[in-house]
């Protein structure tokens, strides 16, 4: 079993590279130095990819104010994706009016809430189901005071907690 001359690790069979320190071993066909046009240090050369562009760049001059940027270059977009939906214009950035704290209402109808006319209906209905559940139960069923109280206890504050909930308004 050879080993790396580099870091003494245990070598695989026909093994291109160490499995621990990464450097070439030496012998192999897929691995290219300098003299056959690979990159200094034994790294292969890499292949020309299908998708990759030329760089092309355009000097630019400095701002008024700035510091000279005599050499300084900036990007040019390939004229091969005009229209691709690839933007070449910066975004602008958020506005004074993005960045306000938003509205909050309970009286007035948004995309997620009541009005305040649905607002009450729901509060009646919520209110009404207790005062016959307790009224069913004395009378009639005493097992009806245990569903008055579910209903008094978990699912009445629960339903206003949501109905009453301050909605955000859009902003105008």
């Amino acid at each position: 079993m050879d080993r790396c001359s580099s870091c003494g690790a245990s070598l695989a069979a026909a093994a291109a590279w160490c499995g621990q320190c990464f450097t070439a071993v030496p012998g192999h066909g897929n691995v290219t130095g300098p003299a056959q046009g690979g990159i200094a240090g034994g790294i292969p050369a890499p292949a020309q990819s299908r998708f990759a562009v030329p760089a092309q760049q355009v000097a630019v001059s400095a701002p008024a104010g700035l510091a000279s940027t005599a050499g300084a270059v900036a990007y040019q977009p390939d004229p091969r994706f005009a229209g691709s939906g690839v933007p070449t214009t910066p975004v602008p950035g958020p506005t004074l009016a993005d960045l306000s704290p938003p509205r909050k209402t309970r009286w007035r109808k948004t995309h997620t809430t009541f009005g305040p006319v649905g607002r009450v209906v729901c509060t009646v209905l919520l209110v009404v189901p207790l005062p016959i559940m307790i009224f069913g139960g004395i009378t009639a069923d005493p097992f009806a005071l245990g569903g008055a109280g579910l209903w008094g206890l978990v699912i009445m504050p629960w339903g206003l907690r949501d109905v009453w909930k301050a909605g955000q308004l859009p902003a105008s």
